[in-house]
């Protein structure tokens, strides 16, 4: 296999003869797999084309080797179907595009030549990272209640690259979510779900939020980090995106009682352009909750320098969310 793999000018690990017993039994690689599944569905009516993810971009005039090819992918269409791009071990659905090819750049020859397909990046919305807050704080300070995580299209790939069962892929991005704030010691077992290319994580969460002095407490905003946040830069220039996005954040905190909100935190709201910002606070005084929502919306992924830096002052604000205070004062 070794000497063969020489031949052909392919890696030796890529590459096993059909005749030996570990090609037979397995277990495959992707790579391996990817094309033995690519046989037998031709042979049973599919029409079925290879692509490649490359984990560098492919371009006339640069250099290029067969180590750049990451992940094989699967473009399959059933007989009568629609087509479809499937990855082996990423979660795949007939007519959804894995999370991890979303606005990505596929690669394949034909007749000795490079030819691409960029996948549809989709929508800011149908990209979006999601999360709430429903929490009760204590006159120490103490938060204690529920977050929910939501993921949608590329966000699901950018945040939840672990492999392995649904259950740890759900604890490891509540953990990183988590990780940066009071309640990551606090933080319960996630119960995690994921359907119709959405997955969802809530999680039980305790944590010290507010600075408690005498008669008044302040309260920072309960807010998560966003680890994934750097790699939506596509990397192909300054001002691309892998996908357009959006990150929605929101809370319902109930306050403990007896106690008054001395002056609103300042929000902002920007709808105009290809970078938007909605920011709402909300005191239910009768209720004795406080809510508020922000939502950072990124409608394209080619930006001219304006919206590019309006993107990076509103991508700072998303990590900056949790900086936001809420002073009391008891009556």
């Amino acid at each position: 296999g070794e000497e063969k793999s020489r031949n052909i000018d392919l890696p030796s690990d890529w590459v096993r003869l059909p005749s030996s017993n570990a090609f037979r039994e397995g277990p495959w690689t992707d790579r391996e797999a990817t094309l033995i599944a690519l046989n037998g569905l031709k042979a049973m009516g599919w029409a079925a084309t290879s692509w490649w993810l490359s984990s560098i971009p492919v371009a006339d005039g640069m250099p290029a080797g067969i180590l750049q090819l990451a992940l094989p992918v699967a473009e399959l269409t059933p007989p009568g179907g629609k087509p479809f791009l499937f990855v082996r071990n990423k979660s795949t659905q007939v007519g959804k595009t894995p999370s991890a090819l979303i606005g990505s750049t596929l690669y394949r020859l034909e007749d000795g030549k490079v030819v691409s397909f960029t996948v549809p990046a989709g929508s800011a919305g149908g990209n979006r990272l999601s999360t709430r807050w429903d929490l009760k704080v204590s006159e120490t300070g103490m938060a204690e209640g529920k977050l929910s995580i939501t993921l949608r299209g590329g966000w699901d790939y950018l945040m939840g690259r672990e492999s392995g069962s649904t259950a740890r892929k759900g604890e490891s991005v509540a953990r990183r979510m988590l990780a940066s704030t009071p309640f990551l010691t606090g933080m319960g077992a996630p119960s995690v779900s994921e359907s119709g290319g959405v997955f969802q994580i809530q999680v039980p969460v305790r944590g010290l939020i507010g600075i408690a002095s005498q008669k008044d407490l302040l309260v920072g905003f309960p807010a998560v980090g966003i680890p994934g946040a750097a790699d939506l830069l596509e990397g192909t220039g300054e001002k691309g995106l892998r996908f357009p996005f959006s990150i929605s954040q929101e809370f319902v905190v109930r306050l403990p009682a007896g106690f008054r909100i001395l002056e609103d935190p300042v929000m902002k709201a920007k709808k105009e352009g290809l970078v938007a910002v909605e920011e709402i606070f909300r005191n239910r005084d009768r209720k004795g909750l406080v809510e508020a929502t922000q939502v950072v919306s990124v409608k394209s992924v080619r930006l001219d320098q304006k919206a590019y830096e309006e993107m990076k002052e509103s991508l700072f604000r998303a990590l900056r969310w949790g900086a936001n205070t809420i002073p009391l004062r008891k009556r």
